[in-house]
């Protein structure tokens, strides 16, 4: 990007996998075809089973289906037991 010129599919794949660590994982398969970088493509979350068409800027950024972007914000959020057991201790 920012050569003026359009992205080849060879440069697509190679940016996207080089960029997204579920593509790189397997986690997330493209699917779709290649059509420009402002054009949504087909990919399938092998987690979740869903397809779903982000557009290239998208993956590039590195997310992955709605349903990983849920899981994530709620694993972010989760407290283990042992921190609550010290939180606890503290209070007392």
């Amino acid at each position: 990007m920012g050569s003026g010129r359009p992205l080849t599919k060879e440069e697509f794949f190679k940016r996207t996998y080089e960029k997204n660590e579920h593509i790189k994982n397997g986690e997330v398969e493209i699917r779709g075809e290649f059509i420009g970088t402002k054009e949504p493509i087909e990919c399938f979350c092998t987690i979740h089973n869903v397809l779903w068409s982000p557009k290239p800027d998208d993956l590039w950024k590195g997310i992955g289906c709605k349903h990983c972007g849920i899981v994530k914000r709620a694993d972010k959020k989760r407290i283990d037991a042992e921190m609550i057991n010290r939180q606890l201790e503290q209070m007392n």
